[in-house]
């Protein structure tokens, strides 16, 4: 029980009696962070409630506006009508599952509209610059805004956890490497521990830098296969230029001896 001390009873009103287990303003209860955690985590008002044993009024004010990046998932999905979710649960493995992962971002890619034309735009421009392997999607260049656009692709179109990203700044001999990384780890609001720093020996000009920025993501970099292979569709790029020889795909024979 709290109590206060009583000064001048007749002007206070009646005190009131407020169970510890359900006080939700106590700066020493822990609950309110485990409740925040709880729910970060996906779990609804009432099992957080139900974890905590506190009724779910406690629970959903200790919870506040918590943002659920599984409820944003959702969500994206739902405007979308379907998402790359339905591919992740597919029994494939290697190429096969990195084909097939193509396959599908290419179809969601031509059939399906963003949820904003920005948004739209920003995944087209990293589809267009990246570098994509079977396991990665890395994009170089010197403009602090394509930067952050791909940053802000990785993150939120495509999901990449922090710790599978990796950005390299090269920097000119007139450069201070160690001060231009920790500043583009500012602009791209990323841990300082995932920025790298490396001299760049052929830059154009003495204060020249440029970022290397990599995610290690095997669903990504077929997603983003799908949007370049979509990309190419509408544009077009099925004719192959006056000039242009297409490369067909070889195939080698292994005759045993």
């Amino acid at each position: 029980m709290r109590a206060r001390r009583a000064v001048a009873p007749t002007s206070l009103p009646d005190l009131s009696v407020v169970p510890v287990e359900q006080a939700p303003t106590d700066p020493f209860d822990p609950r309110p962070a485990r409740a925040r955690a709880l729910r970060r985590s996906g779990l609804a008002v009432s099992d957080v409630a139900a974890a905590l044993d506190v009724s779910e009024d406690v629970a959903a004010a200790w919870c506040g506006h918590v943002n659920v990046p599984a409820r944003r998932r959702a969500a994206r999905r739902a405007r979308r009508g379907r998402g790359t979710a339905d591919v992740a649960v597919l029994p494939v493995h290697g190429e096969e599952h990195a084909g097939v992962r193509r396959s599908a971002a290419e179809t969601l890619a031509i059939d399906l509209a963003q949820p904003t034309a920005g948004r739209a735009a920003a995944a087209a421009v990293v589809a267009a610059v990246a570098q994509i392997s079977p396991y990665a999607v890395t994009v170089t260049t010197s403009d602090p805004v394509l930067a952050v656009c791909v940053i802000r692709v990785l993150r939120g179109s495509l999901d990449v956890p922090s710790d599978r990203l990796r950005v390299a700044v090269h920097a000119g001999p007139a450069v201070a490497r160690d001060v231009a990384s920790h500043r583009w780890s500012r602009l791209l609001d990323v841990a300082p521990r995932t920025v790298t720093h490396a001299p760049w020996p052929t830059a154009p000009h003495p204060h020249g830098v440029r970022v290397t920025v990599r995610a290690t993501d095997a669903r990504a970099a077929a997603t983003v296969a799908g949007w370049r292979a979509a990309l190419g569709s509408h544009a077009g790029a099925g004719d192959v230029p006056e000039g242009h020889r297409r490369e067909e795909p070889q195939t080698v024979e292994l005759t045993p001896r």
